[in-house]
């Protein structure tokens, strides 16, 4: 065996610490779930039952709930519910953290992988493929950092477990003596700062999360925090100089994208949105949250290029939302709206059927396809898809309101107009009002 393969034995003092510790291993893939489990007795959970999951959050929150397990082992996506969920509940029911521990299951070298270990208090994230060194190094870290943990994080931790119980008195005299140890750390600054928020005083907070940069500038979890409040508190200025440095020295979180988008954009800086559409365009295997995210990111970029001239890169930003997430109705409508109303609205209607044509219903097609004429002032070519609309059994009153818009522009004949009228006001009879005011507009243009 070459050396770097070699497993380090654990110390006396962690096998002793686990041997009556519960486990949850959750985990969609079976041989994910049996090699971690098989490896858990090298650690020292022996006398314990370990139990093996794959089910959707529901069912892993109530196991949770029920046998509380000191040890969470688990993908960090739960069907379709973010892995942090769960992290808080387990906080909750062992708000001491140095006596529980929660560990990911994530890709090699992915995206999310790193901005967990940046964004949560998570003992360690094991990296796929599983092997039984993997399991132990990490798994081994995250015991040793706790269970032989120095004065500093001790109290750190009990600070920490007053905060989660929400005792903001204690848990701020106790984040006060961990200073009173140790003046450079950051960590007990940004939890100040945070409990300052929640008593509303937010001044106070900037300067504290200003004392943990000052002693830790890539302390990522104050960066992210304190970001939040100057935006919340409409400090623009400042949260583009720390969104700055956290882009240049972290990975972009995706989840934030918005927030990053509204504080470039807020300070004009079109240079960094060319960047971020250009980044996007990369190739990269992503899950449906991150197209999810990048796509709708991509529809703000597209709006401001367009708004600075930059035609092309806006027409660029607009194809890559469309390849990212064809099937996702509220994006695809809000990039080809915009494109539409910047005069590409034939460019529109071919991404929709290049991309979206056959991913999404013939009656969603139809409403976009509306949505792209009407922008575009091509009222007879609405009218074109009228007996379709008609016709479909969408539930979406906005089209007979487009559709009516367009026959009066087109200067229907009144008898027409009255059926489309009567058509809405049947599928829609709560709009009867709405519809009705269109039929009198086309009256009174039709007495003068």
């Amino acid at each position: 065996m070459n050396q770097d393969l070699k497993l380090v034995p654990l110390s006396n003092k962690i096998v002793s610490a686990n041997k009556n510790k519960t486990a949850l291993v959750f985990h969609e893939s079976k041989t994910v779930r049996t090699n971690i489990a098989r490896s858990l007795s090298d650690l020292g959970i022996i006398n314990a039952k370990t139990t093996l999951l794959a089910g959707d959050y529901a069912e892993v929150e109530e196991f949770v709930k029920s046998h509380k397990p000191e040890i969470i082992i688990c993908s960090n996506l739960i069907g379709e519910v973010d892995y942090s969920e769960l992290l808080q509940l387990h906080e909750t029911l062992y708000p001491n953290r140095l006596e529980a521990f929660f560990f990911l299951i994530s890709s090699e070298n992915s995206l999310s992988s790193i901005m967990i270990n940046l964004s949560y208090f998570i003992d360690g994230n094991i990296l796929l493929p599983i092997t039984k060194k993997n399991i132990q190094d990490v798994m081994g870290q995250g015991f040793k950092e706790k269970y032989e943990a120095s004065a500093n994080v001790t109290s750190f931790h009990l600070a920490r477990m007053h905060y989660i119980n929400k005792d903001l008195v204690s848990a701020h005299k106790a984040f006060l003596k961990c200073i009173e140890v140790d003046a450079r750390s950051s960590m007990p600054y940004v939890f100040l700062a945070m409990i300052e928020v929640e008593r509303g005083k937010k001044e106070d907070a900037l300067d504290l999360y200003q004392k943990a940069i000052n002693n830790d500038a890539k302390n990522y979890f104050c960066l992210k925090n304190y970001i939040n409040l100057c935006v919340d508190m409409k400090r623009m200025d400042k949260a583009y100089e720390l969104n700055s440095y956290r882009m240049k020295h972290f990975p972009l979180d995706i989840n934030d994208i918005h927030q990053i988008l509204t504080i470039i954009i807020f300070n004009n800086k079109i240079d960094d949105i060319r960047e971020i559409v250009r980044l996007f365009d990369q190739k990269m295997i992503l899950s449906l949250n991150t197209r999810n995210c990048i796509a709708a990111g991509l529809a703000i970029c597209t709006k401001v290029l367009f708004q600075h001239e930059f035609k092309e890169e806006a027409k660029k930003a607009a194809l890559r939302a469309f390849e990212l997430y064809p099937t996702k109705e509220s994006i695809l409508e809000k990039t080809a709206v915009i494109l539409a109303m910047n005069h590409e609205g034939k460019y529109a209607i071919q991404l929709l059927e290049k991309f979206s044509k056959s991913n999404i219903s013939d009656e969603t097609f139809w409403k976009i396809q509306l949505e792209i004429y009407y922008r575009a002032n091509q009222f007879s070519l609405i009218l074109k898809l009228a007996q379709k609309i008609l016709d479909s059994n969408t539930e979406d009153s906005r089209s007979h309101k487009i559709l009516l818009e367009s026959a009066l522009h087109e200067k229907l004949s009144q008898s027409q107009v009255s059926q489309i009228v009567h058509d809405a006001i049947d599928k829609y009879p709560s709009k009867r009002e709405d519809f009705e005011k269109i039929l009198t507009r086309l009256e009174v243009g039709n007495s003068r």
